[in-house]
């Protein structure tokens, strides 16, 4: 993708080499960027980051099962490599951790102050020593390690630990917390054992339950003798508008209805857009709540009835799920980092770049990245102009 700067965002990674360096240039124009879905689900065993990249998507990485090692050039002012580790320059985020590393042990350096999104996703770790400087983990930032049974958090200045932080980390059972963790995300660990025990030493805050609410809470916060203050409701939201009469098919498909399974057909799945909700109910499956459905062939989400276990975000295989504010003003309803030529031939409700939204808005909330619009909701007043200014109607 061309960038308004004359730079490259590369968004898709379609060669056979293995061992892959990123291109300084294409066409003439510099590659600063990869998109949030290269080099995902590719089967490349080493990156060589040039001196150009100054930004990385938050899932370029994630499910590169092949992958054992980062190199960065020491000419790169963002990002640097330790050990094939990818870390930002100052090395306090941790960017990612290559899957197939092979190593059982991991100590993390002691300046990281942010595990990023998806940064350490099903390696082979099974003890990981965190720093003392740790304060937040990012959302999947530890997750599908399956073998990870040693967590101790105890020596750090860990606040916040986002949502599905240390989901199906299934050997998990008993990690250990600071005094100074304010915020457990839905969904951040795989079942109930270990925030229960968590919450019973003291050492998880009581509405650290997003299932059971400010009703359970309360009931925990009455037995452990302590106050139980209201979290932050949240509920899960699919990022994708393309319904039937929306978007287009490239074949029609008759196999077996499971979105897991369409990752081993064409084009992994029939619908022209390879980004949008393939509508065939995994997640449907997935919920005991009763609280997702297809609806004109898009998962729908009962805002009421969604309880933000986290079960449908961990089944969708194209990450279209997510958990927002439940009191979020406005959202945008696509996933597609297609330029926006390719999102009108494939969908009429696709965002495509315009970046109206991005030049009306008064709060510097939302800007396009990769070709698809964003909104910090820290920043965002719901004013509703960038609502009012999309083209494609694509922001509720």
């Amino acid at each position: 993708t061309l960038n308004d700067d004359d730079t490259v965002c590369l968004e898709e990674y379609r060669g056979s080499e293995t061992a892959v360096t990123v291109p300084e240039t294409l066409d003439g124009h510099n590659v600063t960027s990869l998109g949030k879905d290269t080099y995902n689900n590719t089967g490349v065993t080493s990156v060589s980051i040039g001196d150009n990249i100054v930004e990385i998507g938050e899932n370029t990485f994630t499910d590169c099962y092949a992958l054992t090692e980062f190199k960065v050039s020491e000419g790169n002012k963002q990002f640097k490599s330790l050990d094939g580790v990818l870390y930002n320059q100052d090395i306090t985020v941790l960017v990612n951790y290559p899957t197939a590393k092979g190593d059982t042990e991991f100590v993390i350096p002691s300046t990281v102050e942010t595990i990023g999104t998806s940064a350490i996703y099903e390696t082979k770790l099974k003890k990981i020593t965190f720093p003392e400087s740790l304060v937040t983990i990012e959302r999947h930032g530890v997750s599908y390690n399956a073998a990870l049974n040693d967590v101790d958090l105890s020596k750090t200045n860990l606040v916040n630990i986002e949502d599905f932080a240390f989901s199906y980390c299934t050997s998990l059972d008993n990690p250990i917390f600071p005094e100074s963790l304010t915020y457990i995300g839905g969904g951040s660990f795989a079942g109930c054992s270990g925030l229960a025990a968590a919450i019973v030493k003291g050492e998880a805050p009581v509405n650290g339950c997003p299932v059971g609410g400010a009703p359970v809470a309360a009931k925990v916060g009455e037995i452990m003798g302590v106050a139980a203050e209201e979290g932050a409701r949240k509920v899960a939201f699919v990022k994708c508008a393309g319904t039937c009469d929306k978007a287009k098919n490239d074949y029609v498909y008759s196999g077996t209805r499971n979105c897991a399974t369409m990752m081993f057909v064409p084009n992994g799945g029939p619908k022209t857009c390879n980004y949008g909700c393939l509508g065939y109910g995994t997640c449907v499956a997935a919920c005991p709540f009763d609280a997702i459905h297809i609806e004109d062939g898009v998962a729908v989400v009962d805002r009421e009835q969604c309880k933000a276990c986290g079960k449908c975000v961990a089944a969708c295989p194209k990450k279209l799920i997510e958990l927002i504010p439940y009191d979020v003003k406005h959202v945008v309803r696509c996933s597609s980092g297609d330029k926006g030529k390719d999102v009108m031939s494939a969908c009429a409700a696709g965002c495509i770049g315009c970046k109206l939204c991005e030049k009306n808005c008064p709060s510097d909330a939302i800007h396009v990245n990769g070709n698809i619009a964003y909104i910090d909701q820290d920043k965002c007043t719901g004013c509703g102009i960038c609502a009012e200014k999309c083209p494609k109607k694509i922001i509720l």
